[in-house]
């Protein structure tokens, strides 16, 4: 499992970095986003694990193509929430910056990127979720270690107490990332978080 998560964990970072960049510049650059936006809508649609085969072709075998197809898996989401959040950003933010004479780069620093925030934390925790699917996906598809490839090995060995166990596994490690996401959320987003909280009677 250890292996895994290794590879979940550097393919959710890279997914990380090129989704919020490029989620927040296609909204805020027009060309970027008429340039960008129909391939966004092309490969949205696409199951991530069809591109596996392909990815063998140019990366072979190992952690490299693992690597890969969670980057393409878990980016989607982050640019699209990163995107969204930094696309409703409201006027009234926009022109207090203006009045203050911002520049562009001030504006995205301390205006866009913190309002956008809570949204662009959406989409990292559906990219967790998507990476570790991918990760165990792509481990039992054409992995060589990792939770999949035990998986896969018990089942051709008929070791049904084995498969259960990696699924029993990969359940909890699943659930313990999300509620690891939940508390660092509320860590940071504390103030967003108590403002969308429900009323007590």
């Amino acid at each position: 499992m250890l292996d895994t998560l290794i590879l979940m964990a550097c393919g959710f970072s890279i997914a990380t970095v090129l989704g919020i960049t490029i989620g927040v510049l296609m909204a805020r650059v027009k060309t970027l986003f008429g340039l960008l936006e129909p391939f966004v809508e092309l490969w949205r649609p696409i199951p991530s694990i069809i591109f596996i085969p392909v990815i063998i072709l140019y990366a072979g075998l190992g952690r490299p193509m693992n690597v890969l197809v969670i980057v393409i898996a878990a980016t989607e989401p982050v640019i699209l929430n990163a995107f969204g959040g930094a696309r409703s950003i409201t006027p009234v933010l926009l022109n207090t910056a203006a009045t203050f004479r911002l520049t562009w780069w001030q504006t995205l620093r301390e205006i866009v990127l913190p309002s956008a925030a809570p949204q662009i934390l959406v989409g990292l925790r559906l990219a967790l979720a998507k990476s570790l699917v991918i990760a165990v996906g792509s481990g039992m598809i054409a992995g060589d270690s990792g939770i999949g490839f035990y998986v896969v090995t018990a089942q051709q060995t008929l070791d049904i107490p084995k498969m259960f166990a990696g699924a029993f596994t990969v359940a909890l490690v699943g659930y313990a990332l999300n509620a690891v996401f939940v508390l660092t959320e509320r860590r940071f987003l504390h103030w967003h978080v108590g403002n969308n909280a429900q009323p007590t009677t």
